[in-house]
């Protein structure tokens, strides 16, 4: 996923402060996207801001001297003005903020097609050749996005200049026709999502419950508490079950039915704690709590099961082939089955209260053992030979 930003959208937002640049930033880290930062873009809002702050930097001081003329002693009075930065580096900000900036250099652009578009006046050119900044970010975009080779993508497309870039339709905006053919041979691997304002894109496209944080920071912080949770809801959810319930679990994993159907009582404990735990989705709620999918498994969980001792008997090989360390007591015997549980569960979280609200277990099964026939075969049997082997 791409995220591309032209020059107005920087405009006072010069250090990425507003709520809004949060969550864009949150949300581009937390998808592993890529923040594409135009030169042109780059070079145009640091001439702008450096262009205002001096601006600024002189109408204050024109202030700071009228105000003199109304104070009625002016010792100790001077006010001291703020110190305007003489450098502004916005791609150093925008690091700061996302994980991954990659910048689309313009000197690749042959001139000979700005000219052409220019005569042309294909947008973003207008009558009167107007357009040359906004031709050279569009195509100096269109020629990375050529330049990609990986898996199809997204490039969200945020642009205040609506009538260069856009055509308004009934439900929105779409791509100008005049730019559509410059898309044409990156179908099937580049898929361009235009918006004319920060705010569009992030009411439509960003989920603000999911995105209030950075995924990697809340399991940071949280990330022992699921586990915990994890596996404490893991192992009431195995050790409520019932007998019957025990034994068709079993039988999913693997165990005949003319085995589990000897069991006559179960107990289960965790031998080797929560393992591979991963967060699947969030989802905002409309509390404003936080809907945590997560996926986790119990490497050994141990089913100690009694049978009768004449079924043991009977059925001897087939228990020891399964289960492990028969202990023979009088009329009953007691087995042993170690098993691979993998679990899906469910938390909610609530941020106003900064802790977990509710839990689940949504899904649990054991994973099915791999098991060598203990007698031959007789498959081969029933093949008649046809010569050479």
């Amino acid at each position: 996923m791409f995220v591309f930003l032209d020059s107005n959208i920087f405009y006072n937002n010069w250090y990425l402060r507003a709520p809004m640049f949060n969550l864009l930033a949150n949300f581009v880290n937390n998808q592993r996207g890529t923040l594409l930062l135009s030169e042109v873009v780059r070079l145009e809002v640091e001439a702008k801001f450096k262009a205002e702050s001096a601006t600024v930097a002189r109408e204050l001081a024109a202030l700071s001297r009228r105000a003199q003329d109304f104070l009625h002693s002016t010792e100790g009075k001077q006010t001291k003005l703020p110190e305007f930065p003489s450098e502004y580096d916005l791609a150093e900000y925008l690091r700061q903020r996302f994980d991954s900036v990659v910048p689309v250099p313009f000197d690749r652009v042959q001139h000979g097609e700005l000219v052409d578009r220019a005569i042309k006046i294909v947008r973003p050119f207008r009558e009167g050749e107007k357009g040359y900044r906004d031709s050279l970010i569009w195509l100096s975009l269109r020629d990375y996005l050529k330049r990609y080779d990986g898996n199809p993508t997204k490039v969200f497309f945020i642009n205040a200049n609506v009538n260069d870039f856009f055509e308004k339709t009934s439900d929105g905006i779409r791509l100008h026709p005049h730019l559509s053919p410059d898309l044409v041979e990156l179908k099937g691997r580049v898929e361009l999502v235009p918006y004319p304002t920060l705010k569009e894109f992030v009411d439509k496209e960003i989920d603000r419950v999911v995105h209030d944080v950075r995924h990697d920071e809340f399991e940071d912080a949280y990330g022992a508490e699921m586990e915990y949770l994890g596996a404490t809801k893991g192992i009431e959810y195995l050790q409520d079950m019932s007998l019957p319930e025990v034994q068709e679990f079993l039988e999913d994993g693997g165990v005949p039915a003319r085995l589990t159907r000897l069991i006559q009582k179960f107990e289960v404990e965790d031998f080797e704690g929560l393992e591979d735990p991963l967060v699947l989705s969030r989802q905002g709620l409309k509390d404003g709590s936080l809907y945590i999918q997560y996926e986790f498994n119990f490497l050994t969980a141990i089913y100690r099961v009694v049978v009768p001792t004449k079924d043991y008997i009977e059925n001897e090989d087939d228990f020891d082939y399964y289960f492990l360390n028969a202990d023979i007591v009088d009329r009953t015997t007691r087995l042993d089955i170690p098993k691979c549980c993998d679990f899906v569960a469910s938390f909610v979280f609530s941020p106003e209260q900064k802790k977990f609200t509710a839990s689940s277990i949504d899904y649990a099964a054991l994973r099915r053992d791999i098991k060598i026939p203990r007698r031959p075969s007789t498959f081969l049997q029933t093949i008649t030979p046809s010569g050479n082997s």
